[in-house]
Parts: C-alpha cells; structure tokens; sequence
C-alpha cells in the first residue's frame, strides 16, 4: 500500500538468502561469518539489489553474542561497493562488548590479502556508524595502488563516517589522489583513530585519515562532540591532499585520549591540509606531541587558523609541544593564524618553533598566545626578509614608541614566563605613521614584545634581541685561580646583560663574563621593560697542568759565591710555556729555565702554560763545594843536583775546588817562576804556590824553602861546646830541607857518637848527657838520593 509522503519500510530478515527488492528496506546481519546468509557481506548485495531510491538501513542483531570475538565479522576478500543511500549502523547491535554504547561491531581482515573494508566508490548519500575496524594493512613501502583503508571514498557525495573506532590500519579512511574526482560533502565526525572503542586504550594506524579530493567537507565538526580523538598514528593523523570548496577541520583532538592522558606521536603530523582551490577552516582543535602540529600547503584561496590549542592541552597550560613546529605555512597565497577578536586566538606553546612560514608573504598572525616555544615563536624562510623585520622599540617607560614599515599594524603583547621573547598576553595595537613611526598608549603587563604586519597582511617575528655568539671566547680557568672568562657573546639591541650560574645564580652583570671559576655559565640580555633572549650554556672548564723534570744536573756554589746551578736538560711531556725561581725566603730570583750564578741553598721552579695555570715543578738545593785547602804535609822538597843549589817542590796535594785547576809558583820577591802542580828545577830558595779552580776560587800555601845542597855548602871542621854561644853546635847546612838522609859521628875508635835520620839536628858534643873528651871525631853522611852519594869528614872538638 502507498500513501504520498509515507514510505512504508519492510524490514526484511535474511535468513534465506534471498531480497525482495522493496524500497526503503533494512537488512539485518545475525551471524559473523563472513559470507552467506545473514552476512555483512549478504546484507551489502542485498542493500545494492534493493536500489537507490531511498535509504536502505543494514542492522545488525548477531546472536549469540556473549564476548567481544562474537561480534568480529573478519573477511578474507573485498566486499562489495556500498551502494547509494545506505546507512550502516552497528550501534544498533544489543550488548556492549567493547566499552561503548555506539560502537558495537568490529570489521577485520583476516589474511594478508591486499583489501579494503568497505568501500564507497561512485555513490551517494552513505552513512558508516557504530563499527570497530582494525587489520586493514598493506605490504611495507606499498606503492600506491597498494595502498588500502578500512574505509575507501572515491568520487561520492554526502558521506558521513560517525561514532567509528581504526586501529591497525594503513589508513582508517582512505581516499586517493584523482584530480577532477571529488569527494563532496564529507563528514567525519565523532570517531577514534588510533584508539580502541573505549577511547583510551591505544593500538596505532599508519595513518588516520589519507583522504583526497575533498570538496566542501569537514573534518570534526562545529561542536566539541562532533570532534574526532586521534592517538599514536605512524605518519599523520589527518592528510587532506587536493582539497577543494569550503573545508573545516575542528573541534579534534590529536595526541591524547578521551580522558585526556597524553600519547605522543613525535614521528607524525597533527593536520596536513592542501588544496589550491580550498578556503580553509582549521579551529579549536588540541595537537600535543607531534613532529609538525599542523601544516597548510598551498592553500591559496584564504585560510583561518584560530581558536586552537597547539602544544598544549585543553587548559592551555600544560607542556605537550610538538617536536619541530606548531604550525608551518608553505606557499600559501594568503591567511591568517588568529582573530581580531582575541577570544579567538591559538595557544601556541612548547613547541620547539611555534610558527613557521615558508614561501608565503600574506599570512596575518593576530592576537594569539604564545609562550615557551624553544627556539622560535615565529620564523620566516624564503621570503622577503626585508618585509618581515620585526619592528624597532625605542622606548618603553608608560609608553611604548618605536619605529616600522610605514602604515604597518604593531601588536603588543606581554612575554611569557619562559625564555626568549614571545608575546602570551595580547594588550592592543597601535598603527605605524607615513614615516613608520608609532606610539601605544594602552595598558602594559610584563615585559613587552611586539610584532608588525605589514600593508600587505604580512607579519613579522616578535620584537627581540638577537643574539650572535659565533665569535665568542671561551678561556677557561687555569688552575683553579678564578680567571675564566666568556667574551664576545653579542646581542643586538640589548642594553642590559645577566650571567648565570647554572643553578640560576647572578654571577655577573656585564657584557662580558670574567674572573670566574669553572663551571655552566648563560647569559640574559636585553632592554628595561622590554624581553630579553637567552644563551645557549657555556662550559668554562678548570685545566690543571702537570709538569716534570726529566733530567737536571746541579754544580755546587764555590768558595761562597754565587757561582751555583741547576741546568734542566729535559722534561717528561710537556714543557712549561714560563719558569719561575724562588730562593728559601719565596723571593724570585730567575724567570729563565735554567738557574745560574745562584749561592748556595734550596730552590723552587715554578712552570706555567702561558694563560695563568702555575705549579710547583720540584725543589733543588745547591749546596756549597768542599773549602779549597793545600795540605802542607804532602809536599816533597828534594836537591836535583849535589853540585848545584838547586831543588823541587813535589806532590803538593789538596782538597775542594772545581776542576780545571790553574797553578802559579811565585819567588819570596813575587817574581811567576812556573804554571805547574809541580815546582821543579829551581834554584834554592823560598817558594809559594797558588791554585785557582774553574769558579774562579783561590787558596794560596804557606812559603816552602828549597835549601842548598848539603854537599855543594861550607862544612865547618870545628867547634867549641864551651857554652859561650860562639861554635857551641856543629851543624851541617841544607839538611833541613831534604826528606831523607842519614848522619853519623863516630870518635877514633869508631863508636857512633852522634846519630841523625830524616831530621835535621845539631851536635852539641855531648853523648849521653856526657860531654865528650877534646879531640878529633869523624863524620858520614848518606842522602839517600841517586843524585848525591853522600860524603865524610873530620871534626876538632875543642873546649
């Protein structure tokens, strides 16, 4: 029966294999087989067979069903094309085996068959809720014809994709790159990629969404629970390649569950979006811990980027940066990151770049929040530098004033808490005169920062000081003696500067750092009031030297001078650059390597490497050399000949003194009669010797007389010992000065009377005590000498 404006839906159920082909049908799938009678597979032919006039419905009411594997339909070839107006709902199964009361079903593949899971080719009006579909994978480093989706669109109108959970897939839904094949009216909406049905839970996909041609779609939606969960995907979470019409991505979240527990992804892009021919939309969505939060390629019919939580989550506060950049911008004709109104404005925080700009020199970046990014808040490349330079503060005290490009828009904000300059906090704007000029007047917060947009939308980095430290001088600490210093560190528009210990201790509050220990230093510079950029650490270290003799050799100090030194011949490794000497009361007496002409006693050296490090090397005592003494008692005076008075002086022996040795024989006149140890050959008389040694000392002996020849003197024949003090000894001359000999005195009837041995004594005529009788004695005389033979003669003694 037909009634205008009523369609009557049959539901049939397929149990017998066979459709009626009514209108408006709903097809039940009761089994988890994967083909047959009530099939998915049986209900999608069906659903095809029954035409397109109106919403078909496949349902699902799979029984038994007491665990989770009893609601896993897994098919090992493609299914069917879904035809045109179909909705397929497993939310409509009862029970609830996977934690979610709309997602009921699961759809898997379950070989390694290159397929898809369901595939919308060429249709219309389509509706996919309700379902878990996982496994759709391909072959590694798949070309694209292998490339594969849990769900694939191609060129269909008014699809819908609803309360969906992929995990395991190449791709959750996959769309390839066909020009002039769209995809129009998309919706994508309220699924988890990457996530389990119960939205916590995690299992990653390549990819979440990879879909192509998309015309007047979106992504998420205008509502918070129209947003779209993605976690742990390998390569991107949403890839929109060609892109065309009216596109809005929003209200997702990427990089977190739904209880909000953070789960990084830091190979992955947040949101890649391209299309030449697309106005783009991209709001209120949360991107943590990407590689890339979000990049616009090409997009070059406008876009908006606003309202936006990039690097961190919902509260705006918490630390979950992307690892390169928060949003990136490449060859873009034109749009804008943030809004006039500044409740619109993006967080843009921790990211390691929070904006990034390529190629593109239109792209308005209003009124956002941005902080704690760790290298660049905003950073242009490969464009008109000149366009894009940041403008000048000039003055900041209630006031703010500076200079621009002429009729730019400078925005000024308050800087964040964290290093560098960025601007967190939006405090109004003022406009650039004719001549670039400008004044603000509003109210002022924190240190300020502020950007400029130029006539042509474009906008500029943050206001900072920028900082060069290529040229720096690092000199570390010698020695322990608090002389490092870091130099040359410049910073461009600063006119305050702060060193850092790195436990966050002033250590100095000049340009350059000095006369510090070893240790992390960083410097803070810029203006009163303005922000200010921080360093990189620098390391000074503590270099200690270590320095040693290797081989030295010592001369004694002689006769108390300063003729002493130390020679140092060589060193163990490495040789001191400066040398220092200090005597025993610390005064320096050398600053050479070697000491000379030193006195007598104990030495330091002290070696330096020439930048302030100094030790202590080794101690060296000079000590003094022997007294230069002649011992008397050694010499030998001899006669060279009987006949003649002549002698030597022989053997003079002595101690101390340095070798060589000099030697001058002087007369008693002071006339130099020989250069010799020996005096030799000389007529008798009276001698002295002086020795001079190599350090100039000098010792001089006592007189040595050479007497004359015993037998070439006058021999007196008699004497009176009477006691009148004429005659009253008899002597022979010249033994007193020989070594040896032997004398004898004998009366007439041949006794020995008188005896003398190597002493030269006198007769006094007295043998015994006793005088002895008047007459004549006889006298002999040996001097032990090859030279002489000796002699004899008479003596008269008379009283």
């Amino acid at each position: 029966m037909q009634i205008k404006g009523l369609i009557i839906r049959v539901f049939l159920t397929l149990l017998i294999g066979t459709v009626v082909p009514i209108k408006a049908a709903d097809f039940i799938v009761t089994t988890n087989q994967d083909s047959g009678p009530g099939s998915l597979r049986a209900a999608i032919a069906a659903a095809a067979a029954n035409g397109i006039g109106t919403q078909d419905r496949i349902l699902f009411s799979i029984s038994p069903a007491s665990q989770a594997s009893d609601l896993t339909i897994s098919i090992s070839a493609a299914l069917q094309n879904l035809s045109s107006n179909l909705l397929i709902d497993g939310s409509t199964q009862p029970g609830n085996f996977f934690n979610n009361t709309n997602i009921k079903v699961r759809l898997r593949r379950s070989n390694d068959n290159l397929i898809n899971g369901l595939i919308v080719d060429n249709a219309n009006n389509i509706e996919i809720r309700g379902l878990y579909f996982s496994d759709f994978q391909t072959v590694d480093d798949p070309l694209t014809s292998q490339l594969r989706g849990a769900i694939y669109l191609r060129q269909s109108t008014n699809i819908t994709i609803a309360n969906n959970a992929f995990t395991n897939n190449y791709a959750g839904i996959f769309a390839p790159l066909e020009p002039g094949l769209a995809l129009v009216g998309v919706k994508i909406e309220s699924n988890y990629f990457g996530l389990l049905p119960d939205g916590v839970a995690q299992n990653p996909n390549k990819n979440g969404i990879d879909v192509s041609s998309l015309r007047n779609s979106t992504i998420g939606g205008s509502t918070p629970a129209l947003g779209n969960y993605y976690a742990a995907a390998e390569n991107s979470h949403i890839n929109t390649a060609g892109m065309t019409g009216t596109m809005l991505i929003a209200n997702n979240t990427i990089g977190f569950d739904i209880a909000g527990r953070f789960i990084p992804s830091p190979r992955s892009i947040g949101i890649y979006a391209n299309g030449l021919g697309c106005t783009l939309t991209v709001e209120s969505n949360i991107i943590g811990g990407q590689r890339k939060g979000i990049v616009i390629s090409e997009v070059n019919q406008g876009f908006l980027v606003r309202k936006n939580k990039i690097g961190t989550d919902a509260s705006g506060t918490g630390n979950f940066g992307n690892a390169e950049v928060g949003i990136e911008i490449f060859n873009c004709a034109r749009g804008t990151i943030g809004s006039t109104n500044a409740t619109e404005k993006n967080d843009i925080a921790y990211n390691q770049d929070g904006i990034l700009i390529v190629r593109s020199e239109r792209i308005t970046i209003t009124r956002n929040s941005m902080f704690c990014n760790r290298r660049y808040p905003i950073y242009h490349q490969n464009v008109d530098i000149d366009k894009f330079k940041a403008p000048i503060l000039t003055s900041i005290s209630g006031t703010v004033r500076g200079t621009y490009l002429p009729n730019g828009i400078i925005e000024v904000f308050g800087d964040d808490e964290c290093d560098g300059c960025q601007g967190k906090t939006y405090l109004g704007f003022a406009r650039a005169d004719g001549i670039g000029a400008w004044t603000y007047t509003g109210s002022l917060s924190g240190a300020i920062t502020v950007t400029g947009t130029n006539e042509g939308g474009g906008t500029s980095s943050f206001t900072s000081p920028i900082l060069e430290d290529q040229a720096r001088q690092i000199v570390d600490e010698q020695c322990g003696n608090a002389n490092g210093s870091i130099r040359n560190v410049n910073v461009a528009g600063a006119t305050t500067f702060t060193w850092y210990r790195s436990d966050r201790t002033v250590a100095a509050r000049t340009k350059d750092l000095v006369n510090v220990k070893a240790g992390i230093y960083y410097l803070v510079a810029g203006q009163d009031g303005g922000c200010q950029v921080t360093s990189p650490n620098y390391e000074i270290k503590n270099i200690e030297v270590s320095y040693k003799v290797q081989d030295a050799s010592l001369l004694g100090a002689a006769c108390g001078k300063t003729n002493g030194s130390v020679i140092i011949s060589s060193f163990q490794g490495e040789v001191p650059k400066g040398f220092e000497w200090r005597d025993e009361n610390n005064r320096v007496v050398s600053n050479e390597r070697n000491l000379t002409n030193a006195a007598a006693g104990t030495y330091s050296l002290f070696g330096d490497n020439g930048l302030g490090c100094r030790m202590l090397i080794e101690t060296f005592t000079i000590a003094p050399v022997i007294d230069f003494i002649i011992n008397d008692n050694s010499k030998r005076i001899v006669n060279t000949d009987c006949t003649k008075d002549e002698g030597s002086i022989l053997g003079i022996a002595f101690v101390g003194g340095t070798a060589p040795f000099s030697y001058e024989w002087r007369s008693e006149v002071g006339d130099l009669v020989a250069s010799t140890r020996d005096l030799l050959n000389v007529p008798s008389g009276a001698y002295h010797l002086k020795i001079t040694d190599s350090k100039g000392c000098t010792v001089q002996s006592d007189v040595f007389k050479i007497p004359p020849s015993p037998l070439n003197a006058k021999i007196a024949n008699t004497f009176s010992p009477n006691g009148d003090g004429i005659n009253d000894v008899w002597r022979i001359p010249g033994l007193e000065g020989l070594l040896e000999f032997e004398l004898k005195i004998f009366n007439r009837q041949g006794n020995i009377v008188f005896h003398a041995k190597n002493e030269a004594k006198d007769f006094d005529g007295r043998f015994n005590n006793v005088d002895l009788p008047v007459g004549v004695y006889y006298y002999t005389i040996d001097l032990k000498n090859s030279n002489c033979k000796g002699g004899n003669g008479r003596i008269m003694l008379i009283r």
